[in-house]
């Protein structure tokens, strides 16, 4: 079941590393490894005009540490993310070093509830 796919349902523990996702038992186990993205732009193949598909935009790669029969707990591999520090919005907005442009417009690597997850 290497295709599984779901999406972030709630975030733990007041931190950006740690979120519970639909899939459960059937799907996961404990230490399988899933990627956590957003859906980007659609390709198309200029030569055939297919559809490619939506490009994935890998926000980071988890783990499954807890799994009951209809979800688990995932948490962040690698370096957890910086505390967001308070900022007046201007500088926000203007800030190119933590937003990526994306099909016009701005992302982050920040994991929200409705981001989609797939089994690697």
């Amino acid at each position: 079941m290497s295709n599984a796919r779901g999406r972030i349902v709630k975030i733990l523990d007041g931190t950006p590393s740690r979120w519970v996702v639909n899939l459960g038992a059937e799907h996961l186990a404990i230490g399988d490894e899933l990627v956590v993205f957003e859906l980007g732009e659609e390709i198309v193949d200029p030569e055939s005009g297919d559809s490619l598909g939506a490009l994935e935009l890998v926000k980071c790669h988890a783990t499954a540490d807890h799994v009951q029969d209809k979800l688990s707990i995932l948490s962040r591999k690698g370096p957890e993310e910086a505390p967001a520090k308070p900022r007046v919005l201007s500088a926000v907005l203007a800030d190119t070093r933590t937003h990526k442009q994306t099909a016009g417009r701005p992302r982050t690597s920040t994991v929200h509830v409705g981001d989609a997850v797939r089994k690697v």
